[in-house]
């Protein structure tokens, strides 16, 4: 898994993972984790190398990434938990880290990870070019 035990201490998602996880801490959050690391992905895959990015452990990981990734994480656990209502503070934490990650993928924000190398190549399904014209006169 891309974040740590230590990753939950630097807000309240310490308080919110004791709350939501009880007895089964480590099913809920990895389900969780899984979720929200697949939806970061989905936002970077266009413009950064994924597996640069999810392959660093420690402080070689962008510490930005990890923050919303763990907002997102604690997110997903509550919206597991069936007739609960989610802390006010956890949206907005979420919404903060889903618009920023809109903002990535469209451009109008560069964080420093990896960019995906450009291909020289051409894929095999993909052709360009025009047919020869034809003169009617």
């Amino acid at each position: 898994m891309f974040l740590t035990d230590t990753d939950y201490n630097s807000h309240q998602a310490t308080k919110n993972l004791n709350i939501l996880t009880k007895d089964d801490t480590v099913s809920v959050r990895n389900f969780a984790e899984l979720a929200a690391e697949e939806q970061m992905r989905s936002y970077l895959a266009n413009r950064f190398d994924i597996a640069k990015i999810f392959d660093k452990v420690g402080t070689e990981r962008n510490p930005l990434l990890v923050m919303y990734l763990v907002d997102m994480t604690v997110y997903h656990m509550f919206a597991k938990i069936p007739n609960r209502q989610t802390p006010e503070d956890v949206g907005l934490r979420f919404e903060e880290a889903i618009n920023w990650l809109k903002d990535v993928a469209n451009g109008k924000n560069t964080p420093t990870l990896p960019l995906k190398e450009k291909s020289e190549t051409v894929p095999a399904d993909m052709q360009y070019g025009s047919e020869t014209r034809i003169n009617l006169r």
